[in-house]
């Protein structure tokens, strides 16, 4: 089998954070699973040049009839002339090819020549490829439903395409109405019921960030996380009704009652906002929170979200585990309509006199179907079977590629999965959680002797 990795060359160099995991990490470990999967495979790597200096020197390993093409960025940008960002945007929408997409059509062609892929795999939307080389099964790849510890890490692989675009936001109604036998479905959600309460222990043994919502439960009725994302994303900017992050942020606190508290976090690698620029923030909007104990605490956002009632979100994965955690769910944008408790913004006093919609059914299909964790895209036959499937479907309408969506495990055995990871991530955190407090109640207990003397 052909196959191409396409890494975006534009947005992905070494100098760029996770571009070098993507491929040291994802892309790597996939072609050694591929050519187990199909022998005599002959792999083409698209990706910038720094990604490919980086490569070697690092002595990254690939399998046997491994090709990597680079292109410079000038040349990639059409010498500049190209709105990049706005293509993008409008491949993740429309989902059909550009001017941009007709010029990178030609420039892959004749850096290809004669290598015509039956598989590509991509980080970002490439429509253009797909007119290229209409008979290639097109793979998204992304992390899935979790990624980050406790939770076990997943990805998806999806023909239909990325964020908004995916099978699961597209559909995310339909799968949440599938039908299910009764007995089945109360042993599922027993299970799933078991998972959710042991990532709920993992995650709810911050003692700082306890007493940091504690304090601000005494002051709001009820408090919501609102995670920043970045400005010039293309994924947040395709689906979102907000020209910038602030605009999105001013909106929300403008719409919320004063009994409700918005704690503001950012993005960890890329914050928006200054401490001064949020305290200027703060003056406007008085409930809005924001503490230096996001910056402290690894993964805040999520390991809050144990705490608090809900997020306000236009886009990733601290959405999903707000669903998954029975938080609500808020969110103005298309990409969680499916699931989200309201979408529109004036509702918002509304909703949160109801209890968080029954999302179990969403979940349940996901973690069967549709997010496949790391140790089972590691698994050649796993992958093969994985990959005929979405050959299959990618050809039927979204009905009948719902009912005919092969599970990860045939028997249900992704739920012992779960469990068990799950029960080894509380070991795990109970350790980490409860040595961190008994260092800080220790200094806390000295501080407290030098004050007496």
């Amino acid at each position: 089998m052909n196959v191409l990795f396409h890494i975006n060359p534009v947005l992905y160099s070494a100098s760029i954070p996770g571009s070098t995991v993507r491929l040291s990490k994802w892309y790597t470990k996939l072609q050694t699973v591929l050519a187990d999967a199909y022998p005599s495979s002959t792999f083409h790597l698209i990706l910038s040049k720094e990604l490919a200096a980086y490569a070697r020197k690092e002595k990254l390993q690939f399998p046997e009839n491994t090709e990597l093409h680079t292109l410079e960025q000038n040349i990639l940008t059409g010498h500049y002339q190209f709105d990049i960002l706005k293509s993008l945007c409008h491949w993740q929408k429309e989902q059909n090819s550009d001017s941009y997409g007709k010029y990178l059509a030609n420039l892959y062609r004749k850096c290809l020549q004669d290598f015509t892929p039956d598989l590509i795999i991509t980080d970002t939307p490439v429509p253009f490829l797909q007119d290229l080389y209409p008979d290639a099964l097109i793979l998204h790849l992304e992390y899935s439903l979790f990624s980050r510890a406790p939770y076990p890490k997943t990805f998806f692989l999806d023909p239909w395409g990325r964020s908004n675009q995916a099978f699961n936001s597209r559909f995310a109604q339909q799968i949440n109405e599938l039908p299910y036998d009764p007995e089945n479905l109360r042993r599922d959600r027993e299970k799933l019921t078991s998972f959710r309460n042991l990532i709920f222990t993992a995650l709810h043994r911050s003692h700082e960030t306890d007493r940091f919502v504690r304090k601000y439960y005494q002051k709001y009725r009820m408090l919501f996380i609102l995670p920043l994302g970045t400005d010039r994303n293309y994924e947040i900017e395709a689906h979102s009704v907000y020209p910038s992050q602030l605009e999105f942020l001013e909106h929300v606190m403008s719409s919320v009652p004063p009994d409700i508290g918005i704690i503001l976090t950012q993005h960890p690698v890329e914050p928006l906002y200054s401490e001064q620029q949020i305290d200027v923030l703060k003056l406007s909007y008085p409930n809005l929170i924001h503490e230096p104990i996001s910056g402290r605490i690894a993964n805040f956002s999520q390991v809050l979200l144990s705490y608090i009632d809900g997020a306000v979100v236009q886009f990733g994965t601290i959405g999903l585990q707000s669903a998954f955690l029975n938080r609500y769910l808020i969110s103005p944008c298309g990409y969680f309509s499916g699931i989200a408790d309201v979408t529109d913004l004036k509702n918002f006093s509304d909703v949160t006199k109801k209890k968080p919609r029954d999302r179990d059914n969403f979940f349940l299909w996901n973690m069967s179907h549709y997010a496949i964790p790391e140790k089972y895209l590691c698994q050649s036959a796993f992958l093969r079977q994985y990959i005929e499937n979405m050959r299959k479907l990618r050809a039927q309408s979204a009905e009948d590629a719902l009912r005919n969506w092969n599970p990860i495990t045939p028997d249900g055995g992704i739920y012992d999965f779960y469990m068990d990871f799950a029960q080894k991530a509380v070991r795990k955190y109970h350790v980490r959680y409860e040595h961190c407090g008994w260092c800080r109640r220790m200094f806390a207990h000295l501080h407290d002797m030098w004050l007496r003397l």
